[in-house]
């Protein structure tokens, strides 16, 4: 089934408002947008088979973005097509590297109030 709406987890929209409370992001949006940017750069995606296939835990329970407003310009989803050998269907692949970056801020950011910007690139 194609995939029209972005839904993510509880603990990645929880991220999401940690990272706002910095006042580093305009909007969710731009936090998960980062957090994509993020995923790409900095996890080892080797170890997930597909991307489209992956599977959040906790679930994808919260709808937060229309597919094309959030990358209106295909602009992540071919950046996904270059930095994994198989990423399968590229909007459920978008929608995994939004979780998967938004995971791994979380570990970084949860348990640190003091943290900044810095502490994530």
């Amino acid at each position: 089934m194609p995939l029209s709406d972005i839904n993510i987890s509880a603990q990645n929209d929880s991220c999401i408002a940690k990272m706002r409370e910095k006042t580093y992001f305009a909007d969710d949006k731009t936090a998960a947008q980062f957090a994509a940017s993020f995923a790409l750069k900095n996890l080892d995606l080797s170890d997930i088979d597909c991307l489209g296939e992956y599977k959040d835990k906790t679930g994808f329970t919260i709808n937060k973005w229309h597919l094309q407003d959030f990358d209106s310009d295909r602009f992540f989803r071919r950046l996904i097509k270059i930095y994994h050998q198989n990423p399968g269907d590229e909007d459920y692949a978008l929608r995994a590297i939004i979780s998967l970056g938004l995971n791994a801020i979380y570990q970084i950011i949860s348990n640190n109030k003091d943290w900044t910007i810095v502490d994530l690139l």
